[in-house]
């Protein structure tokens, strides 16, 4: 029996929306591979290190593009690297996570038990929801992706387009008035941006990738957690809701003469196949709330950070678009 759970334990990572999140987040060192026994490449070790010592440095070199030129930047530049500087700190909260012993307990309980794949022999109602969470997940995954491909290509091509338009790209020496933009803005002490634009741009691409795939596919992680929490609340209201109702049926005569009612009440057999339905919903139910319990403690900062994020840069792009700024 434990040979056959061992080989059987996470029969659910060969799905495409689950080889995404493993094929992205691997890399970057966010798949904890020695929960599924599998060797963790030198790159996702030293990754996983290095993506929160990469946040914090690149805050400060942020923060020093801003002190050196705070008087020369107008104000929608100050915004985008305001911006830039918070969705950094976003990245960052994210790639502590990986880090976390909660968070290895937390993937190998999901996979292992939690996964609707494990249900669905006991009904058709379990196989019904779990193959309708998986539909979702499946397009959610590709939606996801998606999202993040462009809005990687697109915050790394606006730049090259204007640089390319003001002549930078395609002349041996930068004209002297031309201002070279960049996807992200930092300096620091003996390195100025724009004596290295290649250089810069090629790290800028990276810096992209980091924060895209850390925000936009530990999103994903998260809603693959609700999806399924989700269906097994379904499944659960479903056996609640579809209770077998006693069989037998008795008379029960009134205080008045002539007058009797009829009621359906279970025998001891039935009482005692309802005490066991009542505690498999019982039990079913804190299996849920724990493992939710165990989400919101882990995911916690993370929405936490993410919500500030919108709320700070909804109010600077509101400003900006109050100050018509272009």
């Amino acid at each position: 029996m434990d040979s056959e759970l061992k080989e059987n334990r996470f029969p659910t990572i060969a799905f495409l929306h689950n080889k995404i999140v493993k094929n992205l987040l691997m890399p970057l060192g966010g798949w904890p591979c020695e929960v599924f026994q599998e060797k963790t490449p030198l790159i996702s070790r030293f990754f996983r290190r290095f993506i929160p010592i990469q946040g914090m440095v690149m805050i400060c070199g942020e923060l020093n593009y801003i002190r050196y030129n705070y008087s020369r930047l107008n104000f929608f530049l100050l915004g985008h690297i305001y911006i830039t500087m918070f969705l950094t700190f976003v990245m960052l909260v994210r790639a502590v996570l990986p880090n976390q012993q909660l968070y290895k307990d937390m993937v190998e309980f999901f996979y292992g038990k939690f996964d609707l794949e494990h249900f669905k022999h006991k009904g058709p109602y379990y196989q019904k929801a779990s193959e309708m969470v998986y539909k979702i997940s499946y397009y959610y995954g590709l939606v996801m992706t998606g999202m993040m491909i462009c809005g990687m290509f697109l915050y790394n091509a606006l730049p090259l387009y204007h640089n390319y338009n003001a002549g930078v790209l395609h002349k041996r020496n930068r004209v002297e008035n031309a201002t070279l933009e960049f996807s992200v803005y930092f300096i620091f002490p003996g390195f100025m941006p724009e004596n290295h634009f290649w250089s810069v741009t090629f790290v800028n691409l990276y810096f992209t990738y980091s924060c895209s795939v850390e925000i936009c596919i530990i999103d994903l992680f998260m809603a693959l957690f609700v999806f399924h929490m989700v269906g097994h609340i379904m499944i659960l209201l479903n056996n609640i809701e579809n209770v077998e109702m006693p069989k037998t049926h008795y008379n029960i005569e009134g205080l008045k003469a002539q007058t009797s009612v009829t009621v359906a009440l279970y025998n001891d057999e039935e009482n005692e196949i309802m005490r066991s339905k009542i505690i498999e919903f019982i039990n079913h139910h804190r299996f849920i709330v724990s493992f939710a319990d165990d989400v919101s403690s882990l995911f916690g900062p993370v929405l936490a950070s993410t919500y500030m994020f919108h709320l700070i840069s909804c109010c600077l792009l509101l400003l900006e678009c109050s100050q018509l700024v272009c």
